[in-house]
């Protein structure tokens, strides 16, 4: 693999971070593609009437008449103040057939459950570790904290993770879930969003036992890591220690597209979904591997990478906050039917939707 630098992704002066933050009120940038690439059968960006119930293959059908490219978002979360009716509204008026979800800080899985019961034809749902019992060991890996209170807690830590294992382990054997994450592992903070910094080694005991959950009950894991020097190693180390486990990069990791084609070479059971990387958004507009945040093109090879694994990648929004689904999400998903028409049709409807609807295993 080519040499990186100690950190892919460099962590946002203060800076940097004040003038994305700012962003965040302010209209979205105006998509600037040009033509499509080729005569489509997707003329339109998004649909004119909302889909009632019905199976996958009739929701699919129903934006497909529309001449909507479908897609499914299959990385997505829910805040506390955000409702399922929001969201139904928001992924029709955007043309998503489905949508993934997982529980932040002051929701649940239960409340996870509660909207896929509400609409289970829409709904993905996610086991949630962005929580109390697996977020409560960032303390052992925070180098920032003396040793001495690291040791105090390792016990009180490690107690926690143990239930949180098994709490888990019920909801993956229940079988109303479909998946594990977002498995919060290098995180950088984020103000704006309220997110913390992690430091949680993709190879560590827990993470890969995990991983042999998820494997043992074909639920693929959704992962967030930042792609440094030594994460980059940790995650090779959790790819090849169940090859049968899915594990989906979210956000791509931010990686370099060599570390990118390198390591989806190598690791068959490697996904990555490109969630929050629509420029239109501004986390899509720092460290973006794929588009330009100016000209929102595709940068130098990023459209050649999807063309060479075209059953590797899938979309999502990464919508966190009501503002966010409120301000962006119609805009990423238009952003993302115009990005993927530039590739070759069936690459764009494999990324669009087909790949999540087998790696997912949606009905």
């Amino acid at each position: 693999m080519k040499s990186v630098n100690k950190s892919e992704n460099p962590q946002l002066s203060r800076r940097d971070f004040l003038a994305v933050s700012a962003l965040f009120g302010a209209a979205a940038t105006p998509l600037v593609w040009k033509t499509y690439a080729q005569a489509s059968p997707y003329p339109n960006l998004l649909p004119q009437s909302r889909p009632k119930d019905g199976k996958l293959e009739d929701l699919i059908g129903f934006y497909k008449k529309q001449g909507v490219l479908p897609i499914i978002d299959v990385h997505s979360h829910i805040a506390p103040d955000v409702t399922l009716a929001e969201i139904i509204r928001k992924i029709d008026e955007a043309g998503v057939v489905k949508i993934g979800l997982m529980a932040l800080s002051g929701a649940t899985d239960e409340k996870t459950i509660t909207f896929y019961k509400g609409q289970p034809t829409r709904i993905i749902p996610f086991i949630a570790f962005q929580v109390e019992g697996w977020r409560d060991q960032r303390v052992l890996y925070d180098m920032g904290v003396p040793s001495h209170r690291r040791r105090m807690v390792e016990g009180d830590v490690e107690r926690k993770l143990h239930f949180f294992y098994n709490e888990v382990k019920k909801k993956a054997e229940s079988g109303r879930y479909a998946a594990l994450g977002e498995v919060i592992l290098r995180h950088y903070a984020w103000e704006g969003i309220r997110a913390m910094e992690f430091s949680i080694p993709a190879d560590s005991e827990y993470t890969t036992k995990f991983a042999d959950l998820a494997a043992k009950h074909k639920m693929p894991m959704t992962i967030h890591l930042e792609a440094e020097d030594e994460t980059l190693r940790q995650l090779e180390n959790l790819l090849g220690h169940n090859k049968d486990a899915k594990i989906v990069w979210g956000h791509a990791g931010k990686a370099q597209l060599g570390t990118l084609r390198h390591l989806l070479s190598k690791h068959q059971n490697l996904y990555c979904d490109i969630a929050g990387l629509a420029p239109v958004l501004p986390y899509g507009r720092v460290n973006n591997p794929f588009f330009d945040s100016n000209t929102h093109e595709y940068k130098q090879g990023s459209r050649n990478l999807f063309e060479e694994f075209p059953d590797r990648f899938m979309l999502g929004a990464d919508a966190v906050l009501q503002r966010h689904w409120e301000q962006f999400y119609t805009q990423e998903m238009k952003f993302f039917r115009q990005a993927l028409l530039q590739l070759q049709l069936p690459v764009a409807e494999m990324i669009a939707y087909q790949n999540a609807v087998k790696i997912f295993n949606l009905k």
